[in-house]
């Protein structure tokens, strides 16, 4: 793995996606602001959860079909290429409208069922918002195919662009019309920002000469078909993953109003790393791990304890930050408006049990991609299978005796087994990991990590003390301190044990040996 290249590709995606995560989070903030955790939040919430189902097509899809175009262009030309796409997008396009129209038409019968806890006036808002939001899934369902195929022709920052518009439409209404009784309208805004992506992509494509084909072979087409066939055990994980939220949210519907939305709040936060860091640094780094794998065995052994490490190395800092700091995290990004400080009691809970949940996520994510590139589609298929499973169990065990706490402890539970099973395949079935490298290399994290919580922990107690603590600016400022703080212990603990996972972020003549 060349370091240059690894820093500048990965810095080039990290700057994207902060600003991209910026303002989502801004428009996270002001959609608590304007509804908090309320009926109308809480009824468009769910409308969108329910709505992801469309994604289980499109998620498989949009990773199974980069290998097949790549493979067409470099034999074939990007005109072939270019064929293929549209065939692809036309096909996925019928998919999707048909099935739009399919859950438009049954939505009353959908909202009754899946949120039998909701009142006839909450059913009735929630069937409203629910058609609104179709709109904003098929938009964002054919996005992410379009994404997938600028990234095979490696128009990188061009792909990352379409959600600044879909942001700046969004948060431009929240920010000037928001409040708890235009709900609807709001979803108008945000299926039209959402739709905007489309508009955005074929622009771009224009741009670049692009013939859209209108022609659609469907599965008469060889390659289409070899990619329908290869997306089912994704599309299969995909389906468990996509039924624990919904059930999650469904569940959330027999209990106190706004526990949906405080599980969506709480889910927004701490997504954040898998979000950005993770998504940034599999982008650039798996091309060339999936290349080692095919002629460099032993290389390919290494790389991948090295990866794994890295994971560790992000995970540990950022994971325990947000547990030690939840709370203020939630006052800084949430509590204004109509979001109250009960509201800040609710989530802030909610965000130290799925931040645990979040270390665990983080390196299913990892993981994954390696069965991924070792083509054990079935291993990811297993696995989301037992998540399914014990998060379900889980939730109708602890809902009633800890209420939405039970429910984020059931996923809690769910991605920790999901771990326990792939790092179980990984070393005793695939012997793909250096067990002694690995330890080490979270030794010193773990080490690490405990060092800098604690003096980001006492720059929290004098920033409180003396500081900036009583005004949202002020608490925004002592959080940057805290992190910064918190940031330059972690690194220097690091440089002290010669982490060689620092040395990625080390000028040359910092270098330090290798661990």
């Amino acid at each position: 793995m060349n370091k240059r290249k690894f820093l500048y590709n990965t810095s080039a995606v990290l700057i994207i996606f902060s600003i991209n995560k910026v303002l989502g989070f801004f428009r996270e903030s002001l959609i608590a602001a304007g509804y908090g955790a309320s009926v109308s939040s809480d009824a468009f919430y769910f409308a969108l959860s329910i709505t992801s189902l469309l994604f289980i097509v499109t998620g498989a899809f949009s990773n199974i079909m980069k290998p097949i175009i790549i493979k067409i262009q470099n034999e074939k030309g990007i005109k072939e290429g270019e064929e293929f796409f549209s065939s692809l997008i036309n096909f996925i396009t019928i998919l999707l409208v048909m099935a739009c129209v399919l859950l438009a038409i049954f939505a009353k019968q959908i909202i009754t069922v899946f949120g039998y806890g909701f009142t006839a006036e909450k059913i009735q808002l929630t069937v409203i918002l629910f058609r609104i939001s179709l709109i904003s899934s098929f938009s964002v369902c054919l996005s992410s195919i379009y994404a997938s195929y600028f990234d095979c022709r490696k128009m990188f920052v061009s792909s990352a662009f379409d959600a600044y518009f879909f942001n700046i439409i969004t948060i431009s209404f929240l920010f000037l019309f928001a409040n708890s009784d235009n709900i609807i309208t709001f979803a108008y805004v945000y299926a039209a920002g959402e739709f905007f992506r489309i508009i955005y992509f074929n622009i771009i494509l224009l741009k670049k000469r692009f013939h859209h084909n209108l022609r659609t072979t469907g599965f008469h087409d060889r390659e289409v078909r070899h990619t329908g066939k290869m997306a089912l055990p994704l599309l299969a994980g995909n389906l468990s993953g996509l039924f624990n939220t919904m059930i999650d949210r469904i569940l959330a519907s027999t209990l106190k109003i706004g526990s949906i939305s405080a599980l969506n709040y709480a889910d927004k936060l701490t997504s954040i790393f898998t979000g950005l860091f993770l998504t940034a640094i599999m982008k650039v780094v798996f091309p060339s791990l999936a290349e080692t794998s095919l002629v460099d065995q032993t290389e390919y052994k290494r790389k991948t304890s090295q990866i794994l490490n890295f994971t560790l190395f992000l995970a540990l800092p950022v994971v325990t930050a947000f547990i030690v700091f939840a709370r203020k995290l939630v006052i800084v990004i949430y509590e204004h408006g109509a979001f109250t400080s009960s509201d800040t009691t609710v989530v802030s809970e909610i965000v130290i049990i799925y931040s645990i949940a979040m270390f665990f996520s983080s390196l299913n994510l990892t993981m994954g991609k390696f069965f991924y590139i070792n083509k054990q589609t079935k291993i990811i298929l297993i696995s989301g299978l037992i998540g399914f499973v014990v998060n379900v169990t889980f939730n109708l065990i602890l809902i009633r005796p800890y209420q939405q706490n039970g429910l984020a402890i059931a996923t809690l539970i769910s991605s920790f087994l999901r771990t326990l099973f792939m790092f179980y395949i990984m070393v005793f079935r695939n012997k793909s990991l250096d067990l002694a490298y690995n330890l080490k290399s979270f030794l010193k994290s773990l080490l690490s990590t405990a060092v800098m919580i604690s003096g980001a922990f006492l720059m929290s107690r004098l920033i409180d003390s003396y500081m900036f603590s009583g005004k949202v600016m002020h608490e925004i400022l002592g959080m940057m301190v805290i992190a910064f703080t918190g940031a330059v212990i972690y690194a220097g603990i690091q440089y002290l044990l010669k982490s060689e996972e620092l040395n990625y972020f080390l000028p040359k003549r910092w270098k330090n040996l290798k661990g």
